[in-house]
């Protein structure tokens, strides 16, 4: 590794494993789940709830959630390096040379998180597409 992302950023550091990554996703979710939720009370304190009956289509619904986790992940990981599931867990998004992501790995990172059959790609790994194709990689922040 060259350069890295803080001068005490090890020089060969710790990979995330599944069961943090897992972790991270699911606090991740949580958090999609409750800004959808604040939203929704918005929607109806300024009268329009109406709105809401649309996401009862199964299609609309799943592409309002797509759009939300996009946005989460691409606000987060562009501007902090890590999603508020990786603060908890105290994990952050390297690119391979330890570095920190420019925006178009982050992009790229984001978008492959869109492909329906990603989680799958855990499978036997704890790096996923979105890791391997965007050239990044979830590692354990050291301890001081």
């Amino acid at each position: 590794m060259t350069s890295s992302v803080t001068p005490d950023f090890p020089e060969y550091p710790e990979i995330a494993g599944q069961g943090r990554r897992l972790a991270n996703y699911l606090i991740d979710l949580a958090c999609v789940f409750l800004l959808a939720a604040q939203f929704g009370i918005i929607l109806v304190l300024v009268g329009k709830e109406s709105w809401l009956d649309d996401l009862d289509n199964p299609l609309l619904d799943r592409l309002v959630t797509v759009i939300l986790l996009f946005f989460y992940y691409l606000f987060f990981e562009a501007l902090f390096g890590r999603t508020v599931g990786k603060m908890v867990t105290g994990t952050t998004v390297v690119m391979e040379d330890g570095t920190r992501p420019p925006f178009s790995a982050t992009l790229k990172r984001t978008l492959w998180r869109i492909v329906p059959f990603e989680p799958l790609s855990f499978l036997g790994s704890a790096q996923g597409w979105h890791d391997t194709k965007s050239g990044t990689m979830v590692v354990r922040i050291p301890r001081k």
